[in-house]
């Protein structure tokens, strides 16, 4: 009996992980629609706006030049300059990924009530916009390189597949998140309240120097290593084989999870919302 449980339940969660490839296989198939609800989600974020998408850059800029101002004294070498300027640019797209994600599935109330489409659709749109409007502070990042004359070198190519791994990452965070965020409204304020303490012990505008324990949060925040793919290859010119190895486990386990999860709940959602 036991025996026909555990197989049961494997062939169960099979279901739901087939269930939920083919909700994931139509929603790329329908990539012209989600990348035009992307557009049209920025377009409307700055209506009426004189600079536009361009807020995007300059409140990235002001709110990286003030914490160098305030954390160098008004003097940051290029090396500190450089580690900023790139780790919050990374904690902003990862925490407009996690933030975001608890409206994924809310904010598309009509569309879920109304059409007929499938629920990761809804966070290829949300991944697409966050993802642009990074791009767009990308360019407040690269001049501040310039202007502290950051050298980099051809190991910065190393930070591109590791940006396209954070949007691959951003997918099932959205989707294990997002259904949680739906199923309870408690989670939406839990994250809230997590993301602010969390900005601090993660090191943006910080080094942890051996043996204190700042290093040791840094070895054990996951976020680190998030940021650290990207940033390292860009600043140092290394890429980081030991926070790529922790990074990959994690996003295996998050879309194992986000699977599992789209297959058995994506059609209770609408009556969650």
């Amino acid at each position: 009996m036991t025996i026909s449980g555990a197989t049961r339940i494997t062939s169960a969660q099979k279901g739901s992980v087939r269930e939920a490839i083919a909700d994931l296989r139509e929603a790329i198939e329908r990539h012209r629609l989600w990348w035009s609800l992307a557009q049209e989600d920025i377009r409307q974020a700055y209506r009426q706006s004189i600079f536009g998408v361009l807020w995007a850059i300059f409140s990235y800029v002001i709110f990286a030049f003030a914490i160098l101002m305030v954390f160098t004294g008004g003097k940051p070498t290029a090396e500190f300059a450089g580690y900023i300027a790139v780790g919050l640019l990374i904690w902003n797209y990862i925490s407009g990924v996690i933030l975001e994600s608890a409206t994924v599935f809310i904010g598309a109330e009509s569309f879920i009530k109304g059409i007929r489409l499938p629920m990761s659709l809804h966070v290829m749109r949300c991944v697409a916009r966050i993802t642009v409007t990074s791009l767009y502070a990308m360019i407040g990042a690269i001049a501040l390189l310039l202007i502290f004359r950051v050298p980099v070198g051809p190991g910065a190519l190393a930070a591109v597949p590791a940006a396209l791994f954070l949007v691959f990452t951003a997918i099932p965070v959205q989707i294990m998140l997002g259904i949680l965020c739906s199923f309870s409204r408690d989670f939406k304020y839990v994250i809230d309240n997590l993301m602010r303490p969390i900005f601090f012990i993660t090191p943006i505008f910080w080094m942890g120097p051996p043996g204190t324990i700042q290093a040791t949060m840094e070895r054990l925040n996951p976020f680190t290593h998030y940021i650290q793919i990207v940033r390292a290859p860009v600043i140092y010119g290394v890429v980081p084989y030991g926070s790529w190895g922790i990074c990959i486990v994690l996003t295996l386990a998050f879309w194992v999870i986000a699977l599992l999860a789209l297959g058995k709940f994506r059609s209770q959602i609408v009556f969650w919302i």
